[in-house]
């Protein structure tokens, strides 16, 4: 696992809660973008709950 530098999707996500930005290398979560939705940068939302957790091990 590494840190990476921040990335979001541009597709509309179905639930809220995953309107957020990643930056692990191994988030499942950030790992489902498909690559051409895939954005650089945080675009002002919250970090992943899942990167926090892994940024904690």
């Amino acid at each position: 696992m590494a840190k990476v530098r921040p990335y979001h999707t541009v597709e509309p996500e179905l639930a809220p809660e995953r309107n957020v930005y990643h930056d692990q290398d191994n988030c499942p979560y950030g790992l489902r973008i498909e690559p051409e939705h895939l954005r650089l940068g945080e675009a002002g939302r919250p970090k992943c709950l899942e990167c926090e957790r892994l940024d904690r091990r």
